[in-house]
């Protein structure tokens, strides 16, 4: 019964390396690309937004862009009164599922998301 405690740390030492990713190895990322011929217009702020950055940019990755979304979601809601709300307290994280929602509507139509390597 001495030993236990030993034997399980070791088990949690090789489940916490695992999951840092210790053993596995590097992912490409998704990648949004923007498309030469888009099958309709942008029709939200947030679609434009995406098309207006995609033109610029290039492809980037759909982490990236998520990221650069919310922010400028967040920004637009604080522009519009969103400081009456509090929602400074939370940042761009609140808009982050808005982002993603948005990234995969327009996906086919607007850009393409490609599958990063492994999720093909």
């Amino acid at each position: 019964m001495a030993f236990a405690p030993l034997a399980l740390g070791a088990r949690i030492g090789r489940v916490v390396r695992r999951r840092a990713g210790a053993a596995s190895p590097a992912r490409a990322p998704r990648l949004v690309r923007p498309l030469e011929r888009p099958a309709r217009e942008a029709e939200t702020p947030a679609e434009r937004f995406v098309v207006s950055l995609l033109a610029k940019e290039g492809p980037l990755p759909f982490t990236g862009v998520t990221e650069r979304l919310a922010r400028w979601l967040y920004a637009e809601a604080l522009r519009r009164s969103g400081w009456v709300t509090d929602i400074g307290i939370f940042g761009s994280t609140l808009f982050h599922a808005e982002a993603a929602r948005a990234l995969e509507a327009g996906a086919g139509s607007l850009w393409l998301v490609e599958p990063g390597e492994g999720e093909r």
